[in-house]
């Protein structure tokens, strides 16, 4: 891991206006998305491609939410991550179905760090319009976060180059307009960007229903214009925007982990059993709390990768606090859900009730860039690194 310095988009407001912007953004997603999602049936969206609504992305950009990160320049608020988790956290507590982390994160950060100034402006511009949504084909085998075990590559081909290869995983690909790919030229490591019309996708799918795709590039024509970054540069951009992506997946986590315990403790007020809420029953207050706590250290850990993001800190001390965050937040949200299960009986059960949704959902997000303890094990690693 490199002990570079980390650099995170900041628009350098005060910290009263901060809360207020985010206490603004946190109350409109909330009744965006309660709104949208109130006649909107989710499980019509389960594999179904694009897996989500691209009109509703596109609303979102009306709204400013995918140039929350993006710089002026290109259109967007250039504000920071405290202001995006308070849109995905709300979003996530109604399984918003629609891959803010992975176009506006992922990609949009990685674009953002791109050293091709004309091409990040375009496809920025086009992102925050919601004209164009970008996806980041990074990975090849299942379980592998490594940026630099790369086997697509990138061959001279006259004054331009060819692409092969393929990709697994891509996630928010669906109605994509083009990837950021990451391959190697030799030894060098390169992101180049390509137009979704000049690959083959295959769809496969989480267990929430939401599509990831394969992607394979045959012989793929790549012009210089397309090359956005390259060596050295190449390998950072991607490895601090996983390190974004993963504490901004910790906010979503949160949002769903929040929205099942109040759904769980609403049900437990209401429910009768020999004459009494089961909400009255001692054990079960105990494992409810249980939960609270659960919750609540999520919260905190989340909270503090957060803040760091928005100061400059070393990638390793970055990744240490998101690694910890992730793997907090991904058993906290799991046992959540799980327990929820069982305290809304057999109807918890039912695949017409929503907690089934949240289940796979948390199923979902909590291995999405590494789980538990693939994220306890890269701390661990990293335990004795200043």
């Amino acid at each position: 891991m490199s002990t570079q310095s980390f650099h995170a988009s900041n628009d350098g407001s005060s910290r009263e206006e901060q809360t207020e912007t985010v206490t603004m953004l946190r109350e409109s997603a909330e009744d965006f998305a309660r709104a949208k999602t109130a006649g909107r049936p989710l499980r019509a969206f389960r594999h179904v491609m694009p897996g989500y609504d691209p009109q509703l992305l596109a609303e979102m950009g009306e709204l400013g939410w995918l140039g929350i990160l993006a710089p002026a320049t290109s259109g967007g608020m250039g504000l920071g991550f405290r202001e995006m988790a308070a849109v995905l956290e709300e979003t996530s507590a109604y399984l918003i179905a629609e891959p803010l982390t992975a176009t506006v994160v992922l990609a949009g950060r990685v674009l953002e760090r791109s050293a091709n100034t004309e091409l990040r402006s375009e496809l920025l511009s086009s992102l925050v319009a919601g004209l164009g949504f970008p996806a980041l084909a990074w990975q090849e085998r299942l379980g592998n976060r490594d940026v630099l075990d790369v086997t697509t590559t990138l061959r001279p081909a006259g004054r331009a180059y060819r692409l092969e290869g393929q990709k697994q995983f891509v996630v928010g690909a669906g109605a994509a307009s083009g990837f950021v790919v990451s391959c190697k030229q030799g030894e060098e490591l390169i992101l180049v960007w390509v137009p979704a019309s000049q690959v083959k996708v295959a769809s496969h799918w989480r267990c929430d229903g939401v599509p990831v795709l394969q992607v394979t590039f045959d012989d793929v024509p790549v012009s210089k214009a397309q090359i956005l970054q390259a060596g050295v540069g190449a390998a950072e951009a991607l490895r601090c925007t996983i390190i974004e992506a993963t504490v901004m997946v910790c906010a979503e986590l949160v949002g769903l982990s929040r929205r099942v315990l109040a759904m769980t403790l609403e049900y437990m007020g209401i429910r009768e059993q020999y004459g009494e809420h089961i909400g009255s029953f001692q054990a079960l207050r105990h494992r409810a709390v249980d939960l609270f706590v659960q919750r609540e250290l999520a919260i905190s850990v989340t909270a503090e990768a957060i803040a760091a993001l928005g100061h400059e800190v070393s990638s390793t001390a970055m990744q240490r606090l998101a690694s910890r965050a992730k793997a907090r937040c991904s058993d906290a949200a799991l046992r959540i859900t799980r327990e929820a299960i069982q305290l809304h009986g057999a109807i918890g059960y039912t695949d017409e009730h929503d907690l089934g949704l949240f289940v796979k959902r948390a199923l979902a997000l909590s291995a999405w860039l590494g789980n538990a303890a693939e994220h306890r094990a890269q701390y661990a690693g990293l335990r004795d690194v200043n």
